[in-house]
């Protein structure tokens, strides 16, 4: 819905937002034309007749229209119940599809082609992650087991991964099974792979390779990679 892009999303959704040459999902979409995709899909929800009429003339890109809001994650399980391979799964036909998921409002550099060829074959659902340091303005108390004060760091610096809303996922039959038995379609991509972990069935990785990646979450993040 872009709430955090308003006024600028007021009428327009975010992935049409100009950005430098073109659009947002003209940059998203760019490097997945160059790759080996059999197809691509654009799920939209608000304001989605504009996003059909941009892709009007673009027979490569296939429309799937959201009639609520899904999350992030909803309209993976859409796409699989609405497809033929939720079919294909019950006739018990041998097909194992590579699905690349992404957010639609993320700028990197990156080669969908290189995420294609990282993809680990025993891994069900793969992340992909960017290395992000925070850096805290206080210092942090650090305690024994007893509850004493051993040591504290001045301002320390924490990294960690962060999730960079790409994911390259193996649609197996047990998965496509899994992920169209939810109720309800709507969930963010977090919990849908939370879910995951938490059945026990599924291998879930993570790999860090994402550089120069932006989140354009918000008016500052829009106008801060507008500036670059």
């Amino acid at each position: 819905m872009g709430e955090r892009m308003k006024p600028l999303t007021n009428n327009t959704p975010k992935p049409l937002l100009r950005l430098g040459s073109g659009h947002i999902i003209d940059h998203v979409l760019e490097s997945m034309r160059a790759c080996s995709c059999k197809s691509i899909t654009v799920s939209t929800h608000f304001e989605h007749a504009k996003i059909e009429e941009f892709f009007t003339k673009d027979d490569g890109i296939e429309i799937q229209i959201e009639t609520k809001k899904l999350g992030t994650g909803g309209p993976l399980i859409d796409w699989v119940r609405n497809s033929n391979l939720y079919l294909e799964d019950k006739n018990h036909t041998d097909t194992t599809p590579i699905v690349v998921v992404s957010n639609g409002d993320l700028l990197c550099s990156f080669s969908y082609e290189d995420i294609i060829s990282f993809h680990d074959s025993s891994s069900d659902f793969q992340l992909f992650s960017v290395s992000n340091t925070i850096k805290l303005g206080s210092g942090v108390i650090k305690k024994s087991s007893q509850g004493l004060v051993s040591k504290i760091d001045e301002k320390p610096e924490i990294h960690v991964e962060k999730n960079a809303g790409i994911y390259l996922i193996k649609l197996s039959k047990h998965l496509i099974r899994f992920i169209s038995d939810f109720e309800n379609s709507y969930i963010d991509m977090p919990d849908l792979i939370n879910k995951l972990i938490e059945d026990g069935n599924f291998q879930i990785t993570s790999k860090n390779y994402i550089q120069n990646w932006y989140d354009l979450g918000t008016k500052n993040d829009f106008y801060k990679v507008g500036e670059l």
